[in-house]
């Protein structure tokens, strides 16, 4: 009768457990995805009001107990009651053989709650034992026995949980796991048992996923800043303006009131990179959310999490885009442009933070974690000013290579010289491009012309002020 009592309750104790489970989470309002919070079984009940003892009859462990006590052999039923659910426990506690779908892992911490809630209901059940036995008061299970098997199990999950989160390559399954693990810690807590380790180990792993976090919105940047068409953004409609505001807070009133179609100064990639720091914002706040932490502790390693984004991974892309060299100098201005819109977003993210982490605006003055890393636009910036120029500069010498020109006239001259008028040509497409951008970064490429050395500055010098007037007419 124990043999099939103890078949019995193996087979139930991963039903019980998921009925612990979704119970605890009613309890404590955790909110957790679809794919954590859905049943393994859709036949199975969940009702809130189902208990251990509605699942599994402990009806034969109760007689048996009852019997061995009549015979004098309480003690032996005992040892051996416990002998044999040790061994259960560690078959429970086994790795999963697949590891790959959080479905496995729920199967796990579900038969493992299930253990424990059996066998906290036969102790609450079976507290005394007949006069004379070495056990008196202890029943089939006793307090220090229960913990004594739940060291043993949170030995063996934290060994698990390592092993497999460690080598685990997809961020949104440690997500899921992380949901779970705080699921499994509030059943339990419920239950009487501790849960620290479990959560230690839980912010171990956030370093893993932070840098998973880090290779799949790097690899998001790569194909965003690969795929705009370094155009300015032009809007149709009402709400198709508002839905790049929503994305992006762009400041300027004048294009408020201006008349459709309205354009903006930067191209696609700029709200749409935005909307993805805004995202890897989100998933840092849900994975450090209900691991025993301060909303300022959350905020300060969410902020962390970005400035390593950024100084890592988008340093790194756009390092990438500027110097392989395919940049036309039209598609450099407008880069230029959009880093200069991400480079004065930084108050607009830092409350963004805030909000997720609900950090009270008074506490935000201690937090040591600031935004550092905006930075990398500025360095940036001055990268692609520097490509425009080199750019400018190169095929000036094509230009200046390829033909020859008298550079020592002997009569004062009244009118540019040949080589002059093709070089005003050249900078005058040149710099229609860039004044279609910000007047900072076509005074930075207009003195290039001087790196021609000597001879050509003094040309240049008596010129200048014809090509002035040619410029402003």
């Amino acid at each position: 009768e124990l043999k099939e009592y103890l078949t019995e309750v193996r087979n139930a104790s991963e039903h019980v457990g998921e009925v612990a489970m979704h119970q605890a989470q009613r309890t404590a309002h955790l909110e957790l995805s679809s794919d954590v919070l859905d049943p393994l079984t859709k036949t199975r009940s969940l009702d809130h009001e189902t208990c251990a003892q509605d699942l599994v009859d402990f009806s034969p462990v109760y007689r048996c107990l009852h019997i061995h006590s009549v015979l004098g052999k309480q003690d032996q039923f005992i040892e051996e009651y416990r002998s044999h659910r040790k061994q259960q426990l560690r078959l429970v506690i086994k790795p999963p053989v697949k590891a790959d779908d959080i479905k496995d892992f729920k199967q796990y911490f579900f038969s493992i709650v299930g253990f424990f809630v059996v066998e906290d209901t036969i102790m609450q059940t079976c507290q005394r034992v007949g006069i004379g036995s070495k056990m008196d008061g202890e029943g089939l299970i006793s307090q220090n026995v229960l913990d004594d098997y739940w060291e043993m199990a949170t030995s063996e999950m934290l060994s698990v949980l390592r092993a497999h989160c460690l080598h685990c390559n997809n961020n949104h399954l440690l997500l899921k796991l992380k949901q779970l693990v705080v699921w499994f810690c509030h059943t339990v807590i419920g239950y009487g048992f501790k849960g620290d380790k479990l959560y230690e180990v839980s912010l171990e792993i956030r370093e893993h996923y932070d840098e998973l976090m880090m290779k799949t919105y790097g690899d998001a940047f790569t194909n965003l800043l690969s795929s705009d068409d370094y155009t300015p953004v032009c809007v149709a409609t009402e709400p198709q303006f508002q839905g790049v505001l929503d994305l992006f807070a762009y400041k300027d009133l004048a294009i408020q009131v201006a008349e459709f179609p309205r354009q903006f100064p930067f191209s696609s990639m700029v709200h749409q990179i935005f909307k993805q720091l805004k995202s890897y914002i989100d998933d840092c706040a849900a994975y450090s959310d209900r691991l025993n932490l301060s909303r300022t502790e959350i905020d300060e390693g969410v902020r962390k999490s970005v400035n390593l984004l950024l100084t890592k991974s988008m340093s790194g892309c756009l390092a990438k885009l500027i110097e392989k060299g395919n940049l036309t100098i039209q598609q450099l201005s407008q880069l230029w442009v959009n880093l200069d819109q991400w480079e004065h977003a930084e108050e607009d993210l830092d409350n963004y933070i805030a909000s997720v982490t609900s950090v009270p605006r008074s506490d935000l003055a201690s937090i040591q974690s600031r935004l550092y890393g905006f930075s990398i636009f500025k360095d940036a910036k001055l990268i692609t000013q520097d490509r425009i120029a080199l750019l400018l500069q190169i095929q000036m010498t094509e230009l200046m290579d390829g033909v020859v020109y008298d550079w020592t006239p002997k009569e004062p001259m009244k009118y540019p010289s040949g080589a002059f008028e093709d070089v005003i040509r050249f900078l005058n497409s040149n710099f229609m491009i860039l004044q279609n951008y910000l007047l900072k970064l076509l005074m930075t490429c207009v003195y290039m012309p001087f790196s021609f050395g000597l001879g050509f500055m003094k040309i240049f010098s008596y010129q200048i002020s014809i090509l002035v007037s040619i410029w402003k007419d």
